[in-house]
């Protein structure tokens, strides 16, 4: 089955609270895996209804492929199946969010998340030219 077809195919409803995880990282720019597993448990405990990493909340635009690819492995296996994970692709151009999306294809495969697939959401963001004048 093709990357698209996998993608085209899958459905799934979500409901009720759905929070972006933040993305903790460390002092010297890293990210801070412990911190962000604490972070998903956090959630998971409260009895939130999915999470999404990387959305508007978890610094998802500034996130290197690499990086977005490995916090995703860690909700994942963190949550292990027990709720919805929501891919937060926010990039600025469709080539880019297909390479997100691939880079965490395989997650879609795994069996502690086949209960609720992958699912992506992408939204473009907008920069607009500053209209405030620099002191």
């Amino acid at each position: 089955m093709s990357f698209s077809k996998s993608f085209m195919s899958m459905s799934l409803d979500l409901v009720g609270i759905i929070p972006p995880v933040v993305t903790p990282f460390t002092a010297d720019g890293e990210i801070d895996e412990q911190a962000f597993r604490n972070v998903v448990r956090f959630n998971l405990k409260k009895k939130v209804h999915g999470v999404c990493v990387g959305g508007s909340s978890g610094e998802g635009h500034t996130l290197s492929i690499t990086e977005f690819k490995r916090l995703m492995e860690i909700c994942v296996e963190e949550v292990a199946g027990a709720i919805p994970v929501v891919a937060g692709i926010i990039v600025n151009s469709t080539r880019d969010a297909i390479a997100r999306a691939k880079a965490i294809a395989h997650l879609c495969r795994s069996r502690r998340f086949r209960r609720h697939q992958c699912t992506t959401c992408s939204s473009r963001t907008t920069k607009q030219p500053s209209t405030i004048s620099r002191r």
